[in-house]
């Protein structure tokens, strides 16, 4: 049994895993601004433009998280990087870290800003180590096919 069998399954669960958690944390983000004593409505009734800035904060860092995991996905599926073992170890471990953490802010209402963390360190590190193997291992491919 090679270490592909069981690191590739387990990437595979992590990242999916962290595509729900993405979806779940953009369809329920008003605890986590309300949790920052941002009100939705100032006292003339007019939207606030703070809570515009929170709503266009955590839905940009989820959509883009969103994103990036689609893209990783399709190179899992592609299998470019599948024998990349440490790469897999440390995105399998990176999602599942990342998992913990934004079930966490939901769970626990985190203030609205307090995504951008957590999203650096387990949606774009992982997402940005992934392109830069795909992109090595293509340039690779096509120096020594040739």
């Amino acid at each position: 049994m090679s270490s592909a069998s069981i690191l590739i399954p387990s990437k595979f669960i992590a990242i999916i895993l962290h595509v729900i958690i993405s979806g779940c944390i953009l369809a329920n983000y008003e605890d986590n601004i309300l949790s920052a004593n941002i009100n939705k409505l100032n006292s003339d009734g007019s939207t606030n433009s703070q809570w515009s800035t929170a709503q266009a904060s955590i839905v940009a860092a989820m959509v883009t998280s969103e994103i990036f995991l689609f893209i990783e996905i399709i190179i899992l599926f592609i299998g470019i990087n599948m024998y990349c073992d440490k790469l897999n170890i440390l995105q399998t471990i990176g999602h599942s870290i990342g998992v913990i953490l934004y079930s966490w802010f939901t769970l626990d209402s985190w203030m609205y800003n307090e995504i951008w963390s957590p999203w650096f360190f387990f949606s774009f590190c992982p997402f940005a180590g992934e392109i830069y193997q795909a992109v090595s291992s293509l340039l690779y491919y096509k120096r020594y096919r040739a």
